[in-house]
Protein backbone atom coordinates (compact mmCIF):
# COMPACT_ATOMS: atom_id res chain seq x y z
CA UNK A 1 0.00 0.00 0.00
CA UNK A 2 1.33 3.85 -1.05
CA UNK A 3 0.30 6.60 -0.22
CA UNK A 4 0.54 9.59 1.97
CA UNK A 5 -1.56 12.58 3.66
CA UNK A 6 -3.00 15.27 1.28
CA UNK A 7 -2.41 18.00 3.69
CA UNK A 8 -0.02 20.59 2.47
CA UNK A 9 3.50 20.44 4.44
CA UNK A 10 3.67 22.59 7.11
CA UNK A 11 6.85 24.78 7.43
CA UNK A 12 7.38 24.56 11.20
CA UNK A 13 11.21 25.93 11.22
CA UNK A 14 13.47 27.90 9.13
CA UNK A 15 16.39 29.72 9.08
CA UNK A 16 19.22 30.51 11.96
CA UNK A 17 19.08 28.46 15.23
CA UNK A 18 21.86 29.43 17.69
CA UNK A 19 23.86 32.01 19.64
CA UNK A 20 22.16 30.85 23.07
CA UNK A 21 20.86 33.30 25.85
CA UNK A 22 17.49 35.34 26.01
CA UNK A 23 15.55 36.10 22.92
CA UNK A 24 12.74 38.34 21.65
CA UNK A 25 9.59 37.45 19.76
CA UNK A 26 7.78 39.07 17.01
CA UNK A 27 4.87 38.26 15.59
CA UNK A 28 3.87 38.44 12.01
CA UNK A 29 2.33 39.67 10.72
CA UNK A 30 2.99 42.95 11.82
CA UNK A 31 0.18 45.83 11.69
CA UNK A 32 2.01 47.85 8.83
CA UNK A 33 1.58 44.75 6.50
CA UNK A 34 -2.25 44.43 7.58
CA UNK A 35 -4.33 46.87 4.24
CA UNK A 36 -6.61 48.67 6.24
CA UNK A 37 -10.31 48.48 4.62
CA UNK A 38 -12.23 51.52 5.22
CA UNK A 39 -14.95 50.63 3.18
CA UNK A 40 -17.39 48.03 5.38
CA UNK A 41 -18.68 46.83 2.22
CA UNK A 42 -15.46 45.48 1.53
CA UNK A 43 -15.29 43.58 5.32
CA UNK A 44 -17.16 40.04 4.61
CA UNK A 45 -18.07 38.44 8.35
CA UNK A 46 -19.41 34.88 8.56
CA UNK A 47 -23.22 34.51 9.51
CA UNK A 48 -23.78 32.38 12.02
CA UNK A 49 -27.38 31.14 12.18
CA UNK A 50 -30.50 28.81 11.47
CA UNK A 51 -30.38 30.10 7.94
CA UNK A 52 -27.04 29.78 6.53
CA UNK A 53 -26.61 26.62 4.45
CA UNK A 54 -24.26 24.25 4.52
CA UNK A 55 -22.73 22.14 2.49
CA UNK A 56 -23.82 18.30 3.31
CA UNK A 57 -21.65 15.29 0.63
CA UNK A 58 -23.75 13.00 2.02
CA UNK A 59 -26.40 14.41 0.13
CA UNK A 60 -24.47 14.94 -2.99
CA UNK A 61 -23.83 11.95 -5.88
CA UNK A 62 -20.35 12.58 -7.21
CA UNK A 63 -17.65 10.26 -8.25
CA UNK A 64 -14.39 9.75 -6.54
CA UNK A 65 -10.88 9.43 -7.68
CA UNK A 66 -8.34 7.19 -5.91
CA UNK A 67 -8.11 3.71 -3.97
CA UNK A 68 -6.69 2.22 -0.64
CA UNK A 69 -4.46 -0.14 -3.12
CA UNK A 70 -4.36 -0.89 -6.54
CA UNK A 71 -1.50 0.60 -9.35
CA UNK A 72 0.27 3.93 -8.88
CA UNK A 73 -2.08 5.28 -11.13
CA UNK A 74 -5.19 4.21 -9.33
CA UNK A 75 -4.05 5.72 -6.44
CA UNK A 76 -3.64 8.50 -4.63
CA UNK A 77 -0.25 9.72 -3.31
CA UNK A 78 0.56 13.72 -2.49
CA UNK A 79 -1.40 16.51 -4.19
CA UNK A 80 0.80 19.50 -4.59
CA UNK A 81 -1.45 21.60 -6.61
CA UNK A 82 -5.21 21.45 -8.64
CA UNK A 83 -6.39 23.17 -11.81
CA UNK A 84 -10.10 22.78 -13.33
CA UNK A 85 -9.90 23.34 -17.37
CA UNK A 86 -13.39 23.60 -19.92
CA UNK A 87 -12.95 19.64 -19.86
CA UNK A 88 -10.78 18.51 -17.78
CA UNK A 89 -9.65 18.04 -13.79
CA UNK A 90 -5.64 18.30 -13.56
CA UNK A 91 -3.62 17.80 -10.52
CA UNK A 92 -0.07 17.51 -9.51
CA UNK A 93 1.22 14.10 -8.31
CA UNK A 94 4.17 15.31 -6.30
CA UNK A 95 5.48 11.66 -5.58
CA UNK A 96 5.67 11.10 -9.08
CA UNK A 97 6.47 14.55 -10.71
CA UNK A 98 3.80 14.13 -13.26
CA UNK A 99 0.00 15.90 -14.27
CA UNK A 100 -2.94 13.59 -13.98
CA UNK A 101 -5.66 14.74 -16.19
CA UNK A 102 -9.37 13.59 -15.26
CA UNK A 103 -12.71 14.16 -16.72
CA UNK A 104 -15.60 14.99 -15.17
CA UNK A 105 -16.82 11.34 -14.45
CA UNK A 106 -13.07 11.06 -12.87
CA UNK A 107 -11.55 8.74 -15.25
CA UNK A 108 -7.84 9.15 -16.00
CA UNK A 109 -7.36 10.60 -19.78
CA UNK A 110 -3.54 11.52 -19.94
CA UNK A 111 -0.35 11.80 -17.68
CA UNK A 112 1.41 15.04 -18.45
CA UNK A 113 5.03 14.27 -17.94
CA UNK A 114 7.54 12.60 -15.72
CA UNK A 115 10.36 12.82 -13.31
CA UNK A 116 13.59 13.82 -15.22
CA UNK A 117 15.82 17.04 -16.70
CA UNK A 118 14.50 16.30 -20.52
CA UNK A 119 12.06 17.88 -22.58
CA UNK A 120 8.50 17.37 -21.77
CA UNK A 121 10.31 16.26 -18.00
CA UNK A 122 10.24 17.21 -14.56
CA UNK A 123 12.71 17.58 -12.36
CA UNK A 124 9.87 18.44 -9.49
CA UNK A 125 6.57 19.50 -10.44
CA UNK A 126 4.90 21.58 -7.79
CA UNK A 127 2.17 23.83 -9.53
CA UNK A 128 -0.10 23.74 -12.38
CA UNK A 129 -2.39 26.22 -14.36
CA UNK A 130 -4.57 26.11 -17.25
CA UNK A 131 -6.68 27.86 -20.00
CA UNK A 132 -8.46 27.70 -22.97
CA UNK A 133 -7.73 29.53 -26.26
CA UNK A 134 -9.26 28.87 -30.08
CA UNK A 135 -6.21 26.08 -30.59
CA UNK A 136 -7.02 24.08 -27.11
CA UNK A 137 -6.08 24.00 -23.84
CA UNK A 138 -3.14 25.56 -22.29
CA UNK A 139 -1.31 23.30 -19.45
CA UNK A 140 1.15 25.87 -17.96
CA UNK A 141 3.25 23.22 -14.90
CA UNK A 142 5.87 24.50 -12.81
CA UNK A 143 8.34 21.97 -13.66
CA UNK A 144 11.00 23.17 -10.54
CA UNK A 145 10.93 26.14 -8.58
CA UNK A 146 12.05 27.92 -11.26
CA UNK A 147 11.30 26.17 -14.44
CA UNK A 148 8.02 26.70 -16.22
CA UNK A 149 7.03 24.72 -18.73
CA UNK A 150 4.22 25.15 -21.37
CA UNK A 151 2.03 22.32 -23.34
CA UNK A 152 -0.90 22.78 -26.02
CA UNK A 153 -3.09 19.99 -26.09
CA UNK A 154 -3.48 18.06 -29.10
CA UNK A 155 -6.94 15.59 -29.08
CA UNK A 156 -5.83 13.35 -25.48
CA UNK A 157 -2.56 14.29 -25.60
CA UNK A 158 -0.25 17.45 -24.39
CA UNK A 159 2.59 18.83 -26.59
CA UNK A 160 5.49 20.49 -24.98
CA UNK A 161 5.54 24.15 -26.54
CA UNK A 162 7.83 25.95 -24.33
CA UNK A 163 10.14 26.09 -21.48
CA UNK A 164 11.33 29.22 -19.33
CA UNK A 165 12.84 30.39 -16.11
CA UNK A 166 11.17 32.56 -13.20
CA UNK A 167 13.09 35.08 -11.92
CA UNK A 168 12.20 33.76 -8.30
CA UNK A 169 10.91 30.87 -6.99
CA UNK A 170 7.29 30.00 -6.74
CA UNK A 171 7.53 26.92 -4.50
CA UNK A 172 5.18 28.67 -1.59
CA UNK A 173 3.47 30.93 -4.01
CA UNK A 174 1.14 30.07 -7.21
CA UNK A 175 0.35 30.18 -10.68
CA UNK A 176 -2.19 31.22 -13.17
CA UNK A 177 -2.45 31.73 -16.81
CA UNK A 178 -4.79 34.00 -19.41
CA UNK A 179 -5.03 35.98 -22.51
CA UNK A 180 -1.56 35.03 -23.13
CA UNK A 181 0.78 35.74 -20.41
CA UNK A 182 2.06 33.43 -17.23
CA UNK A 183 1.25 35.49 -14.09
CA UNK A 184 3.80 34.08 -11.26
CA UNK A 185 5.03 35.18 -7.63
CA UNK A 186 7.78 35.00 -5.93
CA UNK A 187 10.43 37.12 -3.33
CA UNK A 188 13.64 38.21 -4.18
CA UNK A 189 15.46 41.44 -2.89
CA UNK A 190 16.15 42.96 -6.16
CA UNK A 191 12.61 42.59 -7.53
CA UNK A 192 10.32 45.29 -7.61
CA UNK A 193 6.76 43.27 -6.88
CA UNK A 194 5.66 39.71 -5.78
CA UNK A 195 3.93 39.21 -8.82
CA UNK A 196 5.34 38.86 -12.11
CA UNK A 197 3.91 38.76 -15.53
CA UNK A 198 5.36 37.09 -18.31
CA UNK A 199 4.72 36.02 -21.95
CA UNK A 200 4.41 32.05 -23.28
CA UNK A 201 7.69 32.80 -24.66
CA UNK A 202 9.35 33.41 -21.48
CA UNK A 203 9.42 37.07 -21.80
CA UNK A 204 9.15 39.32 -18.47
CA UNK A 205 6.71 42.01 -18.93
CA UNK A 206 6.05 43.17 -15.26
CA UNK A 207 6.36 43.01 -11.59
CA UNK A 208 3.95 44.74 -9.38
CA UNK A 209 2.08 44.23 -6.03
CA UNK A 210 3.88 44.91 -2.31
CA UNK A 211 5.74 42.59 -0.73
CA UNK A 212 6.21 41.57 2.81
CA UNK A 213 7.76 44.37 4.51
CA UNK A 214 10.04 44.38 7.21
CA UNK A 215 13.53 45.45 8.41
CA UNK A 216 15.07 42.23 8.52
CA UNK A 217 16.04 40.43 4.87
CA UNK A 218 15.32 37.40 6.68
CA UNK A 219 11.86 37.83 7.82
CA UNK A 220 11.42 39.33 3.89
CA UNK A 221 12.78 36.66 2.23
CA UNK A 222 11.14 33.67 4.96
CA UNK A 223 7.40 35.66 4.87
CA UNK A 224 6.58 37.62 1.32
CA UNK A 225 6.30 34.35 -0.90
CA UNK A 226 3.59 32.38 1.09
CA UNK A 227 0.61 33.77 -0.90
CA UNK A 228 -1.48 32.22 -3.17
CA UNK A 229 -2.82 33.70 -6.29
CA UNK A 230 -6.09 33.02 -9.21
CA UNK A 231 -6.68 34.51 -12.49
CA UNK A 232 -10.04 35.42 -14.01
CA UNK A 233 -9.98 35.73 -17.47
CA UNK A 234 -13.71 37.35 -17.97
CA UNK A 235 -12.32 40.28 -15.99
CA UNK A 236 -8.22 39.84 -16.52
CA UNK A 237 -8.63 40.03 -12.33
CA UNK A 238 -5.55 38.51 -10.67
CA UNK A 239 -6.90 37.94 -6.94
CA UNK A 240 -3.46 37.73 -4.84
CA UNK A 241 -3.59 37.45 -0.95
CA UNK A 242 -0.96 36.79 2.12
CA UNK A 243 -1.71 33.41 3.94
CA UNK A 244 -1.09 34.82 6.82
CA UNK A 245 -2.65 37.99 6.23
CA UNK A 246 -6.91 37.80 6.08
CA UNK A 247 -7.03 40.59 2.89
CA UNK A 248 -7.99 39.43 -0.81
CA UNK A 249 -6.68 41.96 -3.26
CA UNK A 250 -7.77 42.25 -7.30
CA UNK A 251 -5.27 43.39 -9.64
CA UNK A 252 -6.09 44.05 -13.09
CA UNK A 253 -3.87 42.38 -15.67
CA UNK A 254 -1.81 45.52 -15.81
CA UNK A 255 -0.98 45.61 -12.09
CA UNK A 256 -3.50 48.13 -11.04
CA UNK A 257 -5.46 47.97 -7.87
CA UNK A 258 -8.67 47.26 -8.28
CA UNK A 259 -10.40 46.22 -4.80
CA UNK A 260 -9.53 45.16 -1.62
CA UNK A 261 -11.65 42.64 0.75
CA UNK A 262 -10.95 41.81 4.38
CA UNK A 263 -12.56 38.40 6.40
CA UNK A 264 -13.36 39.73 9.15
CA UNK A 265 -13.83 36.75 11.04
CA UNK A 266 -10.38 34.95 9.91
CA UNK A 267 -8.22 34.98 12.96
CA UNK A 268 -4.86 33.00 11.65
CA UNK A 269 -2.56 31.80 14.03
CA UNK A 270 0.55 34.15 13.78
CA UNK A 271 4.06 33.44 12.58
CA UNK A 272 7.01 34.17 15.30
CA UNK A 273 10.41 35.40 14.55
CA UNK A 274 12.64 35.19 17.75
CA UNK A 275 16.13 36.85 17.49
CA UNK A 276 18.91 36.21 20.34
CA UNK A 277 20.95 38.36 22.16
CA UNK A 278 23.90 36.66 19.50
CA UNK A 279 21.40 38.59 16.49
CA UNK A 280 20.39 34.96 15.44
CA UNK A 281 16.86 34.75 13.78
CA UNK A 282 14.58 31.54 13.79
CA UNK A 283 10.97 31.31 12.49
CA UNK A 284 8.14 29.45 13.63
CA UNK A 285 4.60 28.62 12.50
CA UNK A 286 2.67 27.83 16.11
CA UNK A 287 -0.11 25.20 15.56
CA UNK A 288 -3.89 26.58 14.73
CA UNK A 289 -5.91 26.58 17.86
CA UNK A 290 -9.66 26.22 18.18
CA UNK A 291 -11.27 29.48 16.77
CA UNK A 292 -8.58 30.09 14.43
CA UNK A 293 -7.90 29.75 10.75
CA UNK A 294 -6.10 28.48 7.68
CA UNK A 295 -5.55 27.04 4.90
CA UNK A 296 -6.70 30.60 2.60
CA UNK A 297 -7.77 29.64 -0.61
CA UNK A 298 -8.82 31.59 -4.00
CA UNK A 299 -10.99 29.53 -6.01
CA UNK A 300 -12.60 30.17 -9.34
CA UNK A 301 -12.93 28.89 -13.01
CA UNK A 302 -11.13 31.28 -15.56
CA UNK A 303 -14.54 32.30 -16.69
CA UNK A 304 -16.64 33.05 -13.62
CA UNK A 305 -18.09 36.11 -12.00
CA UNK A 306 -17.02 35.37 -9.26
CA UNK A 307 -13.93 34.37 -6.95
CA UNK A 308 -14.80 31.80 -4.42
CA UNK A 309 -12.62 32.27 -0.97
CA UNK A 310 -12.18 29.88 1.59
CA UNK A 311 -10.68 28.84 4.91
CA UNK A 312 -10.69 26.60 7.52
CA UNK A 313 -11.73 27.36 11.23
CA UNK A 314 -10.33 24.77 14.01
CA UNK A 315 -13.34 23.55 16.56
CA UNK A 316 -13.30 21.93 19.46
CA UNK A 317 -14.29 17.82 19.26
CA UNK A 318 -14.16 17.87 15.07
CA UNK A 319 -16.93 20.73 14.55
CA UNK A 320 -13.89 22.65 12.26
CA UNK A 321 -15.72 24.80 9.38
CA UNK A 322 -14.70 25.42 5.47
CA UNK A 323 -16.14 28.76 5.38
CA UNK A 324 -17.02 29.93 1.44
CA UNK A 325 -17.18 33.46 0.48
CA UNK A 326 -18.34 35.35 -2.86
CA UNK A 327 -15.91 38.30 -4.31
CA UNK A 328 -17.04 39.53 -7.68
CA UNK A 329 -14.13 39.57 -10.35
CA UNK A 330 -14.93 43.31 -11.44
CA UNK A 331 -15.86 45.17 -8.40
CA UNK A 332 -14.85 42.92 -5.09
CA UNK A 333 -18.70 43.18 -3.94
CA UNK A 334 -19.17 39.98 -2.00
CA UNK A 335 -21.39 38.26 0.75
CA UNK A 336 -20.97 34.87 2.90
CA UNK A 337 -22.35 31.72 1.50
CA UNK A 338 -21.92 28.93 3.78
CA UNK A 339 -19.55 26.56 5.57
CA UNK A 340 -19.15 22.72 5.42
CA UNK A 341 -18.22 20.76 8.30
CA UNK A 342 -15.14 18.95 8.69
CA UNK A 343 -16.44 16.24 10.33
CA UNK A 344 -19.88 14.62 10.65
CA UNK A 345 -20.06 12.61 13.59
CA UNK A 346 -16.93 10.23 13.41
CA UNK A 347 -17.27 10.07 9.38
CA UNK A 348 -14.46 12.86 8.08
CA UNK A 349 -15.60 15.32 5.75
CA UNK A 350 -13.90 16.33 2.08
CA UNK A 351 -12.34 19.84 2.24
CA UNK A 352 -13.48 21.49 -0.94
CA UNK A 353 -10.28 22.13 -3.40
CA UNK A 354 -10.79 23.94 -6.45
CA UNK A 355 -13.75 24.24 -8.57
CA UNK A 356 -15.70 25.07 -12.04
CA UNK A 357 -19.52 26.31 -13.27
CA UNK A 358 -21.09 23.22 -12.50
CA UNK A 359 -18.74 21.21 -9.73
CA UNK A 360 -16.77 21.29 -7.14
CA UNK A 361 -13.72 19.22 -6.41
CA UNK A 362 -12.76 17.77 -3.13
CA UNK A 363 -9.78 15.95 -1.34
CA UNK A 364 -9.86 14.01 2.18
CA UNK A 365 -7.09 12.01 3.19
CA UNK A 366 -9.04 9.77 6.21
CA UNK A 367 -9.01 6.50 5.65
CA UNK A 368 -7.32 6.97 2.87
CA UNK A 369 -6.15 9.79 -0.06
CA UNK A 370 -8.95 10.43 -2.39
CA UNK A 371 -10.34 12.78 -4.67
CA UNK A 372 -13.90 13.75 -5.15
CA UNK A 373 -16.02 15.57 -7.98
CA UNK A 374 -19.42 16.69 -7.09
CA UNK A 375 -22.06 18.43 -8.52
CA UNK A 376 -22.18 22.43 -7.59
CA UNK A 377 -24.58 22.59 -4.76
CA UNK A 378 -26.61 25.67 -4.81
CA UNK A 379 -25.11 27.18 -2.03
CA UNK A 380 -22.01 27.83 -3.59
CA UNK A 381 -23.19 29.33 -6.16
Amino acid sequence: MRYTTLLPLAAVFAGCQGGGGNSTVTLHPTPENIPEIADSRFVLYEQESDTIAWVDFSALQGYSIGVDEGSPLEMISYVWDTAVGMDAFYFVDYVDSHIRVYDFRGELTAVVGRRGDGPGEFPQAIKVAVTDTDKGALLVVGATARRIAVFRQQDSTYVLENTFMVTASIVQGGICVMHGHVYTTGYLEELDGIIHKYTLAGEHVASFGVPYKDPSPFVRSSLADRVVLECNKTHRVIAYAHRYIPVITGFSDTGHVRWRVKLGDMDIAPAEVSRTVGGQFSLSFGTTRSGQSRDLKILGHLRAEAFIVSYYTEGLKKTGKQHFFKMNADTGQGAYLGWSSGWQGDISQPRVIALDADRLYTQKSIPYPRLGIYPRPDLIQ
